[in-house]
């Protein structure tokens, strides 16, 4: 059917890094580079060529700029964005019935959106899938801590994060 794994970029993570720059222009190419970096870094990790990203809440100067990367489909630039049909679920929620957009839309192509943090083996509330990433997250944080944190034991235990854990 023609589907990707792509990138979807948070052009968010940089703020930092972007607010050192005044000029636009200076902005705009270190978010190319960005996404350019995070392309290769994706294929690395899931050994499949990444070629589209599809960016996460842009700024107005990422959405009003005509992005173009090398080597690199923007899913938000002009050819794409108002020539596809876009639909996420954002916040858990699909705002269009999904499967009546495709038996219509069959003609059109669809730039489909999903998070991976909403969905699992059983049925969560949003909430419940927040608490677990949450969960998830400090636990991983804990492990990088604990390979590059001499003696870490001495000052938390993983016991003790895991008890934090459950009374969260």
């Amino acid at each position: 059917m023609g589907h990707e794994v792509g990138l979807h970029f948070d052009e968010q993570k940089y703020k930092h890094e972007l607010e050192q720059y005044t000029d636009d222009e200076d902005k705009i190419e270190f978010v190319k580079n960005a996404i350019i970096k995070e392309t290769v870094f994706l294929s690395e990790m899931s050994g499949c060529k990444i070629h589209t990203v599809s960016m996460h809440r842009p700024s107005k100067l990422i959405l009003s700029t005509d992005l173009k990367i090398p080597g690199i489909i923007n899913s938000y630039c002009g050819e794409f964005f108002k020539e596809f049909k876009y639909i996420s679920d954002s916040r858990m929620n699909w705002r269009e019935d999904v499967e009546k957009i495709v038996q219509l839309e069959n003609d059109r192509a669809l730039h489909l959106l999903t998070h991976p943090i909403w969905y699992s083996n059983e049925e969560r509330s949003m909430k419940r899938c927040l608490e677990d990433l949450i969960k998830n997250k400090t636990f991983r944080t804990y492990e990088s801590l604990y390979d590059n944190f001499r003696d870490l034991d001495d000052v938390i235990t993983k016991g003790e994060i895991l008890c934090r854990l459950q009374n969260f």
